[in-house]
């Protein structure tokens, strides 16, 4: 996903992602190992999908989570039960 953008290959940003080798997203106890693997505690980590199904098992494991809002996705039922995001410019972090 961040190999290719109109930016360039944003990947070396991030410090750690995964994809699917650790489980499914839908399945929260994969997302339980995602945390396990950052050595931190899930309500520290921010899940990001435009698939809500793959939030509520993030949500379900502690994670805070935001639905990716872009050009082109599927429309998600229970899309008003998570914060939408637009753009990274949304994201506020804190240390």
């Amino acid at each position: 996903f961040f190999a290719n953008t109109v930016y360039g290959f944003l990947r070396g940003l991030f410090s750690v992602y995964f994809d699917t080798t650790l489980g499914p997203k839908r399945e929260s106890t994969s997302n339980a190992k995602f945390a396990a693997a950052c050595l931190l505690p899930a309500a520290r980590l921010l899940f990001l999908s435009d698939i809500s199904a793959e939030l509520a098992a993030a949500t379900a494991a502690g994670f805070q989570v935001g639905l990716c809002v872009r050009l082109g996705n599927a429309p998600q039922a229970d899309a008003d039960q998570y914060p939408q995001i637009e753009t990274f410019e949304q994201i506020e972090m804190s240390r």
